[in-house]
């Protein structure tokens, strides 16, 4: 995982602990330069069903483990 990737992760991270909306989140990662959350990249599209079922940073990378992705570090 790139350094890049590494720092969008620990912001998704936060903005899962701090209940941000779906809407919220994009318009964060698009004012600080990191890639917005894209549907048809699969990790992606669980992120978005994370953060669209409110779920908890646990419950995400608990989801995400199931689905054999990286999880959010």
């Amino acid at each position: 995982m790139k350094k890049t990737e590494e720092f969008r992760d620990k912001v998704l991270l936060l903005c899962l602990g701090a209940a941000f909306s779906f809407e919220e989140v994009q318009t964060l990662l698009k004012q600080t330069g990191y890639p917005m959350l894209y549907a048809r990249i699969a990790r992606d599209s669980a992120i978005i069903f994370a953060f669209r079922h409110h779920m908890s940073p646990i419950d995400t990378n608990e989801l995400l483990y199931e689905l054999q992705f990286d999880l959010l570090s």
